[in-house]
């Protein structure tokens, strides 16, 4: 495997979403310039809690209310057992819905790092010549590392356009993909 010539420091990499490569023939010196992400988002299963269990607790809580209610005394006065009964009712429906809101239909995300360390491009031209001549004939360096994937986005169109990819015979790259807003573009210029 060729490795990535100008790799960052692993603090750079943790730091930063994306970074922006060219990828060099050294047969015939055609060039494709790109951008990869380091990490991706992983979405796992949402997590199961028993809400039998639940269901039996909250049910348990609720008959001992109704006996309460039926021992009231005759001033018809609300008892200290029946309020703290009602109150452990309620934190203990606050309990469940934010334990099932927390786990329960909700998927969770985790952070990984994407297969930028063997990836060749998306391009299916050069993927070719990569398995004809093999690996070892072609050099990925790093251009630069961005904070947010947008830069990297920015980053890599500049440079497409100012190498005029797509007019000439010299860069591997077929199209050049950008949209950017004056809204996204503030956070880039600061």
């Amino acid at each position: 495997m060729s490795d990535w010539i100008n790799t960052p420091p692993d603090k750079t990499i943790k730091d930063s979403a994306a970074f922006v490569y060219m990828i060099v023939n050294k047969l015939n010196n055609k060039r494709y310039i790109g951008y990869k992400t380091y990490w991706q988002t992983a979405k796992l299963p949402a997590l199961k809690i028993n809400t039998k269990k639940e269901d039996e607790r909250l049910e348990r809580y609720r008959k001992n209310l109704i006996l309460a209610k039926k021992n009231r005394p005759i001033n018809n006065r609300v008892s200290d057992k029946e309020k703290e009964l009602i109150q452990k009712i309620k934190d203990y429906k606050k309990s469940i819905k934010s334990r099932i809101s927390d786990k329960k239909g909700v998927r969770r995300h985790v952070k990984r790092q994407s297969d930028w360390l063997e990836y060749w491009s998306s391009c299916e031209e050069l993927k070719a010549d990569v398995e004809k001549y093999g690996e070892h004939n072609f050099d990925r360096i790093i251009l630069s590392s961005h904070k947010t994937k947008m830069e990297a986005q920015y980053t890599e169109a500049k440079l497409q356009f100012e190498h005029e990819v797509i007019f000439t015979d010299k860069f591997y790259n077929g199209q050049i993909r950008c949209r950017f807003s004056k809204f996204m573009m503030t956070n880039l210029k600061k």
